[in-house]
């Protein structure tokens, strides 16, 4: 399992439709997070990451705070490469006092440790 660490940044609807056979895809949520990426050559960028997922609500009540979240990647020789949390995946508990707004000198950290 790996982890990710980034800031939540926006949660949307996925777009839904049907093909030409009738057939309904898209729907559920997506949530994007800012991430920091190390690159090869030892420096790094800030990277949109955009995953599906089940807790819309969790992630628009943590806008903009920091988040891990343990994800699997999909990928190959020359392919893009796919992250996707982890299936099973749920929210810590909320936190005393609420709200998404970080504490003076840093920003909240959710992850699966806080419990």
């Amino acid at each position: 399992m790996l982890t990710l660490t980034g800031t939540i940044q926006n949660v949307y609807p996925a777009p839904q439709g049907t093909t030409k056979d009738g057939k309904a895809y898209g729907g559920g949520w997506k949530v994007q997070l800012l991430c920091n990426e190390q690159l090869e050559n030892g420096s790094s960028r800030f990277g949109i990451l955009t995953l599906g997922t089940d807790h819309q609500q969790w992630f628009e009540q943590n806008q903009f705070q920091e988040v891990c979240l343990p994800v699997g990647v999909i990928g190959g020789r020359n392919q893009q490469i796919t992250y996707f949390i982890s299936r099973g995946w749920t929210p810590p508990p909320a936190r005393a006092g609420g709200g998404s707004t970080p504490p003076s000198g840093g920003g909240a950290k959710h992850s699966l440790l806080d419990k």
